[in-house]
């Protein structure tokens, strides 16, 4: 019996190790980008394709398509309402 449990629990991690391997890295990937920030290159754009500003480091990005905060491993915030904001995630 104890032996059919086992077998079980392994096959089930087996299974899981597989199958739900690329949803714990996305998992894992949202929740470390929404603690502690991605190391990132945030570029901001005029309406004319003239750049802005530029950051680059480990960032955390929050924002809805009009407004975007952008808060630098430094602890400084910048919001940024309109022009183009480019966010580019460095390996």
């Amino acid at each position: 019996m104890k032996r059919a449990g086992l077998i079980l629990i392994i096959a089930i991690v087996f299974i899981f190790g597989i199958f739900g391997n690329m949803r714990w890295k996305r998992n894992f990937k949202n929740f470390k980008a929404e603690t502690v920030g991605l190391n990132r290159v945030v570029t901001v754009y005029d309406y004319n394709g003239g750049v802005v500003r530029q950051w680059e480091g480990r960032i955390l990005v929050d924002g809805n398509g009009e407004r975007t905060k952008i808060t630098t491993s430094d602890a400084k915030t910048f919001i940024i309402d309109g022009g183009i904001v480019i966010i580019e995630e460095k390996q």
